[in-house]
């Protein structure tokens, strides 16, 4: 009998021994859970980051390409009003030579265009009578037709 109770007393002690182990290791602490779930956390946030820098890229792009557009219209800006303060000088020259006439204008000075038509390689006049020479090279940019690339076009400069 002997014998017997020291059988159970083991197996009691094994089984006691194996509930505690799989509890135990079943159980994790709490640290242990906020560590898992900040390691989930973690892993979720890097793949965000990887996504907005991706991001991040495109519109560093486009904004690069749309200063460029803006930086090209500012030039293109500059020297048409230029041009055109040329044309009207021109024309009030032209009216002051009227033989007979009052001068009326007097002498016009011309508008600095920070050298935009220079860099647009369009050829300033002040001669008399006014030309539409530098009208026509700021035209000439634009062929065959500067509106080509857009998605939609307006209905008049559909072909």
């Amino acid at each position: 009998m002997h014998r017997k109770f020291s059988l159970v007393a083991v197996l009691a002690l094994v089984s006691v021994a194996a509930a505690f182990a799989a509890s135990t290791a079943g159980a994790a602490t709490p640290a242990d859970r906020k560590i898992a779930a900040l390691t989930k956390q973690v892993a979720a946030l890097s793949k965000q980051v990887t996504v907005l820098k991706k991001q991040v890229a495109t519109v560093t792009k486009a904004q690069k390409s749309d200063e460029g557009g803006i930086a090209a219209a500012i030039v293109l800006g500059l020297c048409n009003t230029a041009i055109t303060s040329d044309a009207l000088a021109g024309t009030w020259n032209v009216v002051d030579q009227i033989p007979g006439g009052p001068v009326k204008f007097g002498p016009q000075t011309t508008l600095d265009d920070k050298q935009a038509c220079q860099a647009l390689n369009v050829t300033r006049s002040q001669t008399v009578p006014p030309t539409l020479a530098p009208f026509a090279a700021i035209l000439a940019l634009g062929s065959p037709n500067p509106l080509a690339g857009f998605q939609a076009l307006p209905a008049w400069a559909q072909g």
